[in-house]
């Protein structure tokens, strides 16, 4: 059950937060992780839930057409969820937004690299 544990990881959880959150005991937790034992559909669920992301990545199944909700954080969740509610227009418009900002993020990098260069 590696990919559990790599999810985990990547959510920087530790086995008791993830054992606690989803009421599996810590130590039936921990036996998914170095695969000594496999959770029940229950406990799949629950971890999917939690990690919000599918069943398939949580057993190492390659779902290439999902996105893999476990790498976003809540607000960038929340933010999707709004976004499927608007128009094209609108879309285009935070696309927008979004393309200026990271550019203005990597003008700022750049002007501080500058600066240390320099320094």
């Amino acid at each position: 059950m590696n990919n559990i544990k790599k999810i985990r990881l990547s959510a920087n959880k530790t086995q008791v937060e993830v054992a606690k959150a989803t009421n599996i005991p810590q130590n039936t937790y921990s036996n998914y992780e170095t695969g000594k034992t496999f959770p029940d559909a229950e406990n799949l669920k629950k971890l999917a839930q939690y990690f919000h992301t599918t069943i398939d990545n949580l057993v190492g199944y390659e779902t290439p057409y999902l996105i893999d909700k476990s790498q976003f954080t809540q607000t960038q969740l929340n933010i999707i969820e709004q976004i499927k509610t608007l128009q094209e227009e609108a879309c285009q418009r935070i696309e927008a937004y979004i393309i200026g900002l990271k550019t203005a993020e990597e003008e700022k990098q750049k002007i501080i690299n500058l600066y240390n260069k320099r320094s």
